[in-house]
C-alpha cells in the first residue's frame, strides 16, 4: 500500500465514527468537548526483538525514555458527553528513545511517534473522570541497526515513514477545573500498553510498550 495510506484511512474511519456518535449525543441535550494537553511520560523496561535476514535476532530487554526528535508529547481528545457518560475519539502522541544499545544497535527511537488513536468510553465518578480506550499504533521509527540506517525522509510525501504498526489500549483518570466561560483546566493521569512492530533496513523490530502519563492542559465546551 502507498506510504501513508494507512494514516488516511484511519482519519477517515475516525471521522465515520465521529458522525455516527454525535447524532445520539446531541439527542440527549448535552454537550461536546475539545481537550488540548501535554506532559510527560516513564516508559518501563520491555523486550526488544530484531531481525534482519542474514543475521542472528537481536533479543534484549530494552531500556527506554520519552525522548528523541521530532515534535513534542502531546494528547487531542475531542468527545460527545451525554448525562454522564461519554464517547471521544483521542490521540495521544508519545515518544520512544532506546537507551541501552547494544553494539549491533547503534540508534533505535520511535520518536516522531508512537501516535496512539483510540475510541474512548468515559464516565463520572464524583469530581472524577474515568475513561478506557482502545485504538490502533501509528509510528515513524528512526533506527540505525548493523550499520544500516532506516530512511524514509526526504520524499516530498507528509505521511514518509508514517506506518500502522499495531494496537493499544488506556485507563485514564481525569479531573477537571473551571476558569471562566466555557473553558477548563484539566489535568489527567494514564496508563497505556502497546503493541508495536516497526521496520529495520532487511527486517523488523517487534516490541510493547508499557506507559504511566500524566497530563495537564485546556478544554473547552460547546453545543
Amino acid at each position: 500500500m502507498q506510504r501513508g495510506a494507512h494514516l488516511v484511512a484511519l482519519a477517515v474511519v475516525a471521522g465515520l465514527i465521529a458522525f455516527a456518535i454525535a447524532p445520539a449525543c446531541a439527542a440527549d441535550g448535552s454537550y461536546r468537548m475539545l481537550e488540548v494537553m501535554t506532559g510527560g511520560a516513564h516508559n518501563f523496561d520491555s523486550d526488544l526483538h530484531i531481525e534482519q535476514d542474514g543475521e542472528a535476532p537481536l533479543d534484549f530487554n530494552a531500556e527506554w525514555e520519552v525522548g528523541g526528535t521530532g515534535a513534542m508529547y502531546y494528547d487531542l481528545r475531542y468527545g460527545w458527553w451525554g448525562g454522564d457518560r461519554a464517547q471521544e475519539v483521542e490521540h495521544l502522541h508519545h515518544k520512544m528513545l532506546l537507551t541501552n544499545n547494544p553494539p549491533e544497535v547503534e540508534n533505535f527511537q520511535i520518536s516522531h511517534g508512537v501516535n496512539m488513536f483510540m475510541y474512548n468510553q468515559a464516565w463520572r465518578d464524583g469530581d472524577w473522570i474515568q475513561r478506557a480506550g482502545l485504538g490502533l499504533v501509528v509510528s515513524h521509527a528512526e533506527n540505525t541497526v548493523r550499520g544500516l540506517k532506516l530512511t524514509d525522509a526526504g520524499s516530498g510525501n507528509l505521511f514518509s515513514g508514517y506506518r500502522l504498526s499495531g494496537g493499544c489500549a488506556q485507563y485514564a483518570l481525569e479531573r477537571q477545573w473551571p476558569i471562566g466561560g466555557d473553558w477548563y483546566f484539566s489535568a489527567e493521569a494514564k496508563g497505556t500498553v502497546a503493541w508495536i512492530e516497526v521496520p529495520v533496513v532487511n527486517g523488523q523490530a517487534e516490541l510493547w510498550n508499557y506507559a504511566l502519563h500524566g497530563l495537564a492542559g485546556f478544554g473547552y465546551r460547546f453545543d
